[in-house]
């Protein structure tokens, strides 16, 4: 198994210019490089820089490339481990874990790589950069060539966020916990329905919350899947009698269609729960008071297929933006609904999320479902 760790020679003098002169002669590979908006290097078998683009330029203040030339990533990034050893970037015991020190000798090794780096620089600044590395053969020499894009807001917004919703979610459950232990005999009839209503909104409130903290992790990757055995008529049912006590089934009804299948389906109930209730959601709040919206479900031999149907009809610019995160015809703020269906429907339950309007039939949301599904 590869040692991350670079070598402490480096090319001669005579060797580097000739690799530094094989990249930086060619016009159109620097007008290419100098096009693309991150910054784009290309590396020698000794981690040494030979080429960089004008992104990098821009980013170090610099006009003259010839003082990065030669030098190493981490040295140029002022990495504060880039000096502890005498052999420089590469060499220490930390390089070994670097994101950078990883993805070049993967290349090098001839597969594209992609890691994430953290770097601590001598300023006490931190970065966290993402880096792309492919494998670049020529004249018998092997190169590697990094694109790197700066990816530090991203992990700080990713840090508050993760605070941020274990806060409020431990203070909403905090709020419930409360609500709860009032629920006796110590208080009149017109108290105790006041507490009911704050344990109801506090636990509404828990889910929400719990739902927006499972879309963040769905959209990086870092969703979770459990898989149990699940009864498809017990799940369908139970949403539609949970939709039917909401705020915006007021005055309207909600009716399950037909012959109900009584079969098992595994996966994560959860998500599926969440799926299906956006849909039924999205049919309610199309539908205006006194009409009606049909939940279904049938049985396709390896798959269950659930419907949604409500009785209007969306017009062609709607339906072909209707699964773009954050488009709504509902406001600013909205339209995450339609985008998490096929995020965790498709991505994370390996299903199918589809629909249909017409003007006789209305609109339809279609969520198919393998019985057993393989994460």
């Amino acid at each position: 198994m590869r040692a991350f760790l670079a070598p402490l020679e480096r090319e001669t003098e005579e060797k580097l210019l000739k690799q530094i002169k094989l990249f930086n002669e060619t016009e159109l590979f620097r007008d290419f490089s100098n096009a693309v908006q991150s910054i784009f290097m290309i590396l020698n078998s000794k981690l040494q820089i030979v080429f960089i683009n004008e992104c990098l330029l821009k980013l170090l203040g610099l006009t003259d490339s010839g003082e990065i030339l030669g030098v190493r990533v981490g040295e140029v990034l002022s990495c504060t481990n880039s000096d502890e050893l005498p052999g420089g970037c590469g060499t220490t015991e930390f390089c070994g874990k670097c994101g950078f020190t990883k993805a070049i000798f993967k290349a090098l090794d001839g597969a594209q790589a992609t890691e994430e780096c953290r770097i601590r620089t001598h300023n006490n600044k931190a970065l966290d950069i993402r880096v792309l590395a492919t494998p670049y053969k020529i004249k018998d020499e092997d190169f590697s060539i990094l694109s790197m894009v700066d990816i530090s807001s991203e992990k700080k917004r990713q840090s508050l966020e993760k605070i941020f919703f274990h806060d409020v979610l431990n203070s909403a459950a905090g709020i419930s916990s409360l609500s709860e232990s009032l629920l006796d005999d110590s208080f009149q009839e017109e108290d105790v329905e006041i507490i009911r209503l704050i344990n109801a909104e506090s636990n509404k409130l828990i889910q929400e919350i719990k739902y927006q903290n499972g879309m963040n992790n769905a959209e990086f990757g870092d969703l979770k899947v459990s898989l149990t055995k699940n009864n498809v008529k017990t799940v369908l049912e139970n949403i539609v009698n949970t939709y039917r006590n909401y705020e915006v089934t007021k005055d309207k009804h909600i009716v399950i269609d037909g012959y109900m299948p009584d079969i098992d389906i595994v996966t994560d109930v959860v998500l599926l729960r969440r799926i299906i209730g956006n849909m039924l959601k999205n049919a309610l709040e199309a539908t205006d008071t006194g009409e009606t919206v049909i939940a279904s479900c049938v049985d396709e031999k390896d798959a269950v297929l659930f419907a949604i149907n409500n009785i209007a009809f969306m017009e062609r610019d709607i339906q072909l933006q209707i699964f773009q995160r954050s488009f709504s015809t509902k406001g600013i703020g909205r339209g995450l609904g339609t985008y998490s269906m096929k995020l965790l429907g498709e991505n994370y339950l390996k299903g199918k999320v589809w629909f249909e309007s017409f003007k006789e039939k209305g609109t339809t949301f279609f969520f198919k479902i393998f019985k057993k599904i393989k994460i």
